[in-house]
């Protein structure tokens, strides 16, 4: 509906009331597109100058969440279908683009955490000479992470906690509970919970034998929205416990937000087995680019890192015969 060509426009299906279903962030956007509308019909028909604004957000009332939303004219007068068109043309990506569950803020954000990343001690190592460092998978990798130590920085922990609760102002909207995922992912949750004046929780790796045996500590309403908060992903395997045990203890995963994504599979993983989607802050090809712009990362280090991260298994393959 957002940009209808030449199709005659149907107002009378849509509703002017306030678009609730949208964030207030989009609906903000939304309606800066809708007056630069305005603006540009005026120029092309100068009688509407004094007029009420011809085009309004709306919203076409759908079953649950598949309402349409749209900018439509909303003012009863003749109009020239030709000239509201070419408003509808010039301006549909910038409807497109409001209309998206995207943070516009994403991308610059991502810079700024990740240079700050790289001031904090002990977080990043790199090896570029066997021996190289072990992974949990037993296999051999030239970077470590270590994001546990994010938290002994209250500043970068106040910026993590105000950037997620950023994409969940614009891109979530309603979240009623955040779960943390043992045991690195309950600090930030706590963090970002206490920001927000939110409900919290965490999830447990494996339910207990006794008691209770619950996969959840806190309180999950049934059909609670709940985000599951990380500090890092790789391929997505290690969540799929966090998110059963939250499904079971009846609440609803809409997201899950990490501070780092090593881009190894994970939000493929995500999307494909729940159709949840992966929200990070920053990811392991920003930090390497920032570091390399910054000079914290030399040009060598930089392409065995690169290599690495371009076929793992292969580099492992390589590195064995080498030292065989």
């Amino acid at each position: 509906m957002q940009g209808s060509g030449n199709r005659a426009l149907n107002r009378s299906e849509y509703s002017m009331k306030d678009i609730n279903n949208l964030t207030e962030f989009q609906r903000r956007r939304l309606r800066l597109v809708a007056k630069k509308m305005n603006m540009r019909i005026r120029e092309l028909a100068p009688h509407l100058k004094n007029l009420p604004d011809v085009f309004q957000a709306c919203v076409k009332p759908g079953d649950g969440d598949e309402n349409t939303y749209a900018i439509l004219p909303d003012y009863d007068i003749s109009l020239d279908q030709d000239e509201i068109n070419i408003v509808l043309r010039e301006f549909d990506a910038e409807i497109q683009g409001a209309l998206k569950f995207v943070n516009p803020l994403r991308k610059r954000a991502s810079k700024l955490v990740s240079a700050m990343m790289w001031q904090v001690p002990g977080l990043f190592k790199v090896e570029s000479r066997y021996p190289y460092f072990t992974l949990k998978n037993k296999s051999l990798s030239p970077i470590y992470f270590d994001l546990g130590v994010l938290i002994s920085w209250p500043g970068f922990m106040n910026l993590v906690s105000s950037l997620s609760q950023i994409e969940i102002d614009m891109t979530l909207g309603r979240v009623d509970i955040i779960i943390g995922g043992e045991s690195r992912g309950i600090p930030f949750s706590t963090w970002l919970s206490e920001m927000m004046n939110q409900s919290t929780g965490f999830a447990r790796k494996e339910i207990k034998a006794y008691g209770t045996k619950q996969g959840v500590e806190g309180c999950i309403i049934p059909d609670d929205f709940a985000v599951i908060m990380e500090d890092m992903i790789t391929d997505g395997g290690s969540k799929e416990i966090f998110i059963e045990n939250v499904k079971n203890a009846g609440g609803v995963v809409i997201a899950v937000i990490v501070i780092f994504d090593r881009k190894q599979g994970g939000e493929e993983f995500l999307e494909e087995k729940y159709g949840i989607p992966l929200i990070s802050l920053t990811d392991i090809y920003t930090f390497l680019e920032v570091g390399l712009e910054d000079g914290e990362l030399s040009k060598e280090e930089y392409g065995i890192i690169m290599d690495y991260l371009d076929n793992p298994v292969e580099w492992n393959k390589k590195v064995i015969a080498a030292v065989c």
